[in-house]
């Protein structure tokens, strides 16, 4: 059900009995479509209610529009409500937490800003800056609420800086790293061994240790964390320490590479 749509944003909401509800933000290379979200499967396999933001370029959700989108959802539901997405989107549920009243967010790979003018060394997104659309873009205190958890690969220099400037906003930000993912640390964020403990440790004020060892497991069970972990050591002058690390590769994670060298190389 679609319940909020401009010419930037569209809102679909799928509702549930769970005892609260999910804002989820779809990363840059993401469209609304009118039917589906970023994060789906939360609600048709584990029956959370759900509200989908999805963008309609790479806009990093225009405050405008986000302004509206929050007034008309508030009116929909009273539960507590749990901000998650990744990379503009985890962007847009820190950005955007005190506008919807967030119990707390879920923030994989956030940008403090892409505004070309901040003095900030990561030049990824810059050229998806609007000044029209988010005049105001930078995360301040004052957008702030509720339980904030950055989640990044501590080793990727672009990421570690937008994580490291957004928890200098507030000592009670925490922090969750998953070295050697790259920016797509979501992956390891399996629903219900990661996510679903993480919105509960949200709710009820308990300890991240749990869900940090279980984040840690199903990092390094990802094909892309043996990838970049190779590419590091290849990078460091160990081109012995990257090859074994290849070989430890399945079958079915080397189709397709030409050489085992392609690992390595961006190629893969």
């Amino acid at each position: 059900m679609i319940v909020y749509e401009d010419e930037h944003l569209m809102v679909l909401h799928r509702p549930s009995n769970s005892p609260y509800a999910l804002a989820l933000f779809n990363p840059r290379n993401q469209r609304a479509n009118g039917r589906t979200f970023w994060g789906y499967p939360l609600s048709e396999r584990y029956g959370l209610d759900c509200f989908g933001f999805c963008s309609k370029a790479a806009n990093w959700y225009p405050a405008t529009s986000m302004r509206k989108a929050a007034a008309a959802i508030a009116r929909l539901s009273t539960k507590p409500l749990i901000g998650y997405g990744h990379s503009m989107g985890a962007y847009a549920s820190i950005k955007y937490s005190g506008l919807l009243n967030l119990a707390g967010a879920i923030a994989s790979g956030a940008q403090i800003s892409i505004d070309p003018s901040e003095p900030i060394k990561d030049t990824r997104y810059t050229g998806h800056f609007d000044p029209a659309l988010n005049p105001d873009m930078r995360i301040t205190p004052a957008d702030l609420k509720g339980r904030i958890i950055l989640v990044y690969d501590s080793a990727l220099v672009e990421d570690r800086e937008h994580a490291d400037l957004i928890a200098a906003l507030d000592p009670a930000i925490e922090r969750l790293v998953t070295p050697y993912l790259g920016h797509r640390s979501v992956v390891a964020m399996r629903p219900f061994t990661v996510l679903l403990p993480l919105f509960s440790a949200i709710l009820n004020g308990t300890s991240l240790v749990p869900v940090a060892a279980a984040l840690d497991r199903e990092r390094k069970r990802h094909p892309q964390y043996l990838m970049y972990l190779g590419r590091a050591a290849l990078n460091r002058g160990k081109p012995r320490t990257a090859l074994a690390i290849f070989d430890r590769m399945e079958g079915t994670e080397k189709a397709g590479l030409q050489n085992p060298r392609d690992l390595f190389t961006g190629r893969a």
